[in-house]
């Protein structure tokens, strides 16, 4: 297998627990560890603010390190905090080590993402990272799906135990990807430096966040949106079409991109997106609400994967560590 397509394995498996985990820690947290909806929801959301500092991190290491170097190591770490899940009987515990856990996740993804944007060509750095990030797609759908089966059951212990079998998975699969030759992305052929932002991947990230911070409403509040509008069907096959809509078209936008640039491609699908906003928002039956996941899919769907590549784009190889925890970073906040 190539680098590209091994780190897009790895990256689907890290994601796979990440929204097993995220689906299922609220309701464990509040069935089993018997705690308030606060701090289930402080429990669950405690892993998205380890993911910052993990990344943040990873910047900084990257002046110093491989991608492979810290890929490896984080990738124990993600293993090895998985597994203390079964162990953890109170709720302060459980958020302890959601924070470390997200930390682990934002250090491999990171590393992950640089070796996966090191290796394509610029010429084609759009099309590979729309291939790379279907990883993501595909677990979004089969961690919630497998995890509510779960809860649905109270059988907690298999989601800790299918969450560990993956993660060491994940760790397996670290010591088979190769690292990136010097000067390939890998930050080791620049001064020492604890600089934690790339100003150039700012703009975009800017974008990015902005355009997170709209489709966050979308995922907190579609559910009772649907409610109130009687609309809870057509609410509940919303990110199916939406992902449907994304592996269909990544890799045409990805190709886009490289031929047109950004100028063109991103107004475009933040165009198409405020279209499925604006649809969603005056919805008034289940195929109008399908109609605005079309179109928030291809506009959102794409924009994530477009400005992964834009961010690293418009960096020298031995920043492009650096320009991913910057992007990601951003996407985080949003």
């Amino acid at each position: 297998m190539g680098r590209l397509t091994l780190a897009a394995l790895q990256n689907l498996v890290v994601y796979f627990v990440f929204y097993l985990l995220i689906s299922t820690i609220a309701p464990y947290s509040s069935y089993v560890l018997k705690t308030s909806t606060g701090i289930s929801g402080l429990a669950s959301g405690m892993f998205v603010i380890g993911i910052l500092f993990g990344r943040l991190a990873t910047g900084a290491i990257s002046a110093k390190a491989s991608p492979k170097k810290v890929l490896v190591p984080g990738n124990l770490a993600f293993a090895f905090l998985s597994s203390l899940y079964p162990m953890v009987r109170d709720p302060f515990s459980l958020i302890a080590l959601r924070f470390l856990h997200g930390a682990s996740f934002g250090v491999v993804h990171n590393a992950c993402g640089t070796i996966a944007a090191g290796v394509l060509p610029p010429s084609r750095r759009g099309e590979g990272i729309a291939y790379y990030s279907f990883g993501q797609i595909i677990s979004a759908a089969l961690g919630p799906f497998l995890g509510l089966r779960f809860v649905a059951s109270s059988d907690f212990r298999n989601v800790f135990l299918v969450a560990i079998g993956a993660s060491f998975l994940s760790f397996g699969l670290s010591f088979t990807i190769p690292d990136l030759e010097k000067g390939s992305g890998d930050g080791r052929s620049r001064p020492h430096s604890l600089r934690l932002i790339e100003p150039s991947a700012v703009p975009v990230s800017v974008v990015i966040m902005v355009s997170g911070l709209a489709f966050s409403g979308i995922m907190a509040f579609l559910s009772m949106y649907g409610a109130e509008v009687h609309l809870s069907e057509a609410t509940r096959q919303f990110f199916l079409v939406y992902a449907a809509s994304v592996l269909m078209t990544r890799p045409l936008s990805g190709r886009m991109l490289d031929r047109w640039g950004a100028r063109l491609v991103l107004p475009l699908c933040l165009s198409l997106f405020a279209m499925g906003l604006f649809a969603l928002a005056f919805a008034k039956s289940g195929p109008a609400v399908l109609l605005s996941a079309l179109f928030i899919g291809l506009g959102y769907g794409n924009v994530l994967s477009l400005g992964q590549a834009e961010a690293v784009r418009r960096v020298p190889k031995e920043l492009i560590a650096l320009a991913t925890a910057t992007y990601f970073v951003f996407l985080d906040i949003g």
